[in-house]
């Protein structure tokens, strides 16, 4: 059987695996659940709460911390954390401690 143009000449053994293919990684360990980590120094320069002491205290989420302070959005919690407000990084989130945050803010006025 003749081949035309159009037809590949590749045979079976040329095939080379397709681009784009993730090569198999070696897992990391996972992190127990609540297992909390300082957070990175800011140009603000937010004080690290929690990493010595024993709380416990519940941590709050972005709209539970705007709730318990009187309905504040999400928006003014993430204004308040570019300017220092603490918090506490627990699997990927912000977290916050009220009495942390009640501090804080009063310290500021």
């Amino acid at each position: 059987m003749e081949r035309t143009g159009s037809e590949s000449m590749i045979s079976p053994d040329d095939h080379t695996p397709r681009s784009g293919r993730r090569r198999a990684t070696k897992r990391r360990a996972a992190r127990p659940y609540g297992a909390l980590e300082s957070t990175r120094a800011t140009a603000a320069s937010a004080p690290v709460v929690g990493l010595h002491a024993v709380h416990h205290e519940p941590l709050l989420t972005k709209d539970q911390l705007g709730a318990v302070l009187g309905g504040l959005s999400v928006r003014w919690v993430d204004y308040r954390v570019a300017e220092g407000m603490p918090y506490v990084r627990a699997r990927g989130r912000k977290l916050f401690r009220l009495s942390a945050v009640l501090a804080w803010l009063k310290e500021r006025g």
